[in-house]
């Protein structure tokens, strides 16, 4: 079965409003700026989805990628795709089990990772994040925090930076989201782009809320220099 990824061309103004509002996506090829070297690549599950409809109001993005979900073992044409977009920056979520598959075939090609995400979902609301970061993406908990609400008990957030460095400037604060996936695709985006501030390396422990949690849900999300 081959990846199965059909390609739209040139979407009118309306035709993205409407995806955006729809909950259901086909595999699609958003032409976005003829400079932009930014393209993402989204797994066929529900909160990729929900994460890719912040991704399509970002003109850095030049072009996405949705992989059916019966296909997403097929490494070869992954490794196709991935081939064909080097010299790009590849941003996107994927499932838990097939990340580190995603992971060795950017290596392979001699790409490394600039930003990982962990996100788990409980069954009360609440939700972890760890996230595994180089000096690029340093301060990944920190501004996540920032976004969502630093004293919002129901998230959980860590860092574990690679390189981290300590000579820090103060960052300005995060834009104030309402949707956690917000963030995370605004985070994304500004690591994949170079806007990105660093910040310090911070922890955010869990709360009593998540001693009886049980997860529902999973996503690991990335940014890779390919």
């Amino acid at each position: 079965m081959s990846l199965n990824i059909s390609r739209r061309y040139f979407l009118s103004a309306s035709a993205l409003s409407a995806m955006m509002l729809a909950p259901q996506l086909s595999a699609f090829n958003l032409s976005r700026t003829e400079s932009s070297n930014i393209c993402a690549l989204i797994a066929d599950d529900s909160l990729s989805k929900m994460l890719q409809k912040h991704l399509v109001r970002f003109r850095e993005i030049k072009h996405q990628e949705l992989i059916r979900q019966e296909s997403i073992s097929q490494a070869a044409n992954l490794r196709s795709w991935l081939r064909n977009n080097k010299g790009h920056k590849i941003l996107g979520a994927v499932g838990c089990d097939f990340y580190p598959v995603l992971e060795s075939l950017v290596r392979e090609l001699g790409g490394s990772s600039l930003l990982h995400g962990r996100h788990v979902v409980m069954k009360n609301s609440c939700s972890r994040h760890n996230f595994y970061t180089v000096p690029a993406s340093q301060g990944a908990a920190r501004h996540f925090m920032g976004s969502v609400g630093a004293t919002n008990n129901q998230f959980q957030s860590s860092e574990f930076c690679i390189g981290a460095s300590a000579r820090i400037r103060t960052a300005h604060p995060p834009p104030v989201t309402t949707d956690w996936l917000e963030t995370i695709a605004n985070m994304m985006v500004a690591v994949a782009n170079g806007g990105w501030q660093a910040g310090p390396v911070k922890q955010y422990p869990a709360t009593h809320l998540f001693e009886s949690a049980s997860p529902t849900g999973s996503l690991e999300t990335f940014v890779f220099n390919l």
